[in-house]
């Protein structure tokens, strides 16, 4: 919790997440996208691109390989992959999108020590000036995509903006708050929570294998909040109710109500 003080994270700058210039097929040990700052050692993860039908979303092809070798145009990666991510196509055929990866490592890391138990939470409200940049935040967050109850109690999400105002001058940036290449893994619901929050940047951020929206604006009330260029795979939430959108609760990348 952070209320009135400044905090600045800034870990090593790196690609957050690229587009890949070829189509990565089962059996590469190869991918192929313009990148800086990857290293060996580093987690990848290609989504699962391919089309199901009837609403069935399960993400069973996304794969989390390792970065063996990275240069700039090529990435030599282990395992080798065990499944096509093909582009997208029109109706015609004609290859219209690549797909992207994005880099899961970060040099600072926040992670609960243990996520079976009482987990962390990020949260940061009224006068905190937060700039946080090229950080992990790793299964965080006690707040689930269950009905929320006495043991669900609303508000602990893995990386919490809660009524922002920000510093009472703008960022060098101009900006009110920064969230800059970050990524959020595993968190138990929402990846990036911006709730009556404004005037913030939300930007080149990584959200993987989060309950319910991926990122997310809280009460339809947040004002001048710049999200632009961020990578969300796998969110999730509990399927067949109507109202889980409505909620959040449900598989969406973002999720803006009003």
């Amino acid at each position: 919790l952070v209320w009135l003080g400044s905090v600045r994270l800034h870990g090593v700058p790196k690609t957050a997440f690229a587009r890949l210039t070829e189509e990565p097929i089962a059996g590469q040990g190869q991918i192929f996208a313009q990148t800086t700052g990857w290293r060996p050692g580093d987690r990848l993860v290609l989504p699962d691109t391919t089309q199901p039908g009837n609403g069935d979303v399960k993400f069973a092809e996304i794969e989390t390989p390792q970065v063996i070798v990275a240069a700039q145009n090529a990435v030599t990666i282990q395992p080798a992959l065990a499944f096509d991510h093909r582009g997208a196509r029109d109706v015609e055929g004609t290859l219209r999108f690549m797909p992207h990866v994005g880099n899961l490592t970060r040099s600072i890391r926040i992670r609960s020590e243990n996520p079976a138990g009482t987990r962390w939470h990020v949260i940061f409200v009224d006068r905190a000036d937060v700039d946080i940049r090229y950080v992990s935040f790793v299964n965080l967050g006690r707040t689930t995509t269950a009905p929320l109850s006495g043991s669900n109690l609303l508000g602990r999400y893995s990386l919490h903006l809660h009524h922002v105002f920000g510093p009472t001058s703008p960022q060098p940036n101009g900006r009110q708050f920064t969230l800059i290449g970050n990524v959020v893994e595993g968190g138990s619901k929402w990846g990036i929570t911006v709730h009556n929050s404004h005037y913030g940047l939300i930007q080149d951020n990584v959200v993987y294998n989060t309950g319910g929206a991926g990122i997310m604006t809280e009460d339809g009330s947040e004002t001048g909040n710049i999200f632009e260029h961020n990578f969300v795979v796998a969110p999730g939430g509990p399927a067949g109710d109507e109202n889980n959108s409505l909620l959040g609760r449900q598989a969406s990348g973002l999720w803006f109500p009003g």
